[in-house]
């Protein structure tokens, strides 16, 4: 998905948006233009992640809420809020598991286990980064593995 023109994006949201509106659909273009957007607009790309996830709330669909959930957190603008990150990271997490979708499963992970480090809380965040580790291999994911390894040294490197 990273390769996708954001006009691309549009046009399939776009799409998505008209009558008769496959809600599914919908959410999961609205999922990926979010994620598209997470490091280029961030208001955006959380405005679009909350509408995602409110329509997969509504539509009962765990797995858009959870790839929303995870983009909301990517896409809080004040790092200090994490009792706004950590809730949706933690929500990310669990609905991946419970829809055992594998790349999510792995990327929750790791996501939260470089909440933790950054919290000093070490030992969850390794806990959390080699359990991504573990997902990542199982899955056969090397980008996956490589951000599961990054996370397991730079804690095992704070940890001296």
């Amino acid at each position: 998905m990273a390769d996708t023109p954001i006009s691309e994006l549009e046009a399939r949201l776009a799409a998505a948006s008209e009558p008769p509106v496959n809600a599914v659909e919908r959410i999961d273009a609205l999922n990926q233009i979010a994620w598209e957007l997470r490091g280029r607009d961030v208001p955006r790309a959380h405005a679009l992640a909350s509408e995602a996830r409110e329509l997969a709330i509504a539509h009962d669909y765990p797995l858009g809420q959870a790839r929303a959930a995870r983009t909301m957190a990517m896409t809080v603008e004040d790092l200090r809020a994490l009792e706004r990150v950590m809730p949706l990271a933690e929500e990310a997490k669990r609905l991946f598991d419970q829809v055992d979708d594998g790349p999510g499963r792995a990327g929750s992970r790791d996501f939260l286990s470089s909440l933790h480090e950054f919290l000093g809380d070490l030992g969850t965040g390794l806990e959390l980064a080699l359990d991504a580790l573990s997902i990542a291999r199982q899955i056969g994911d090397p980008v996956r593995e490589g951000y599961a390894l990054s996370s397991v040294g730079g804690i095992l490197a704070a940890s001296g």
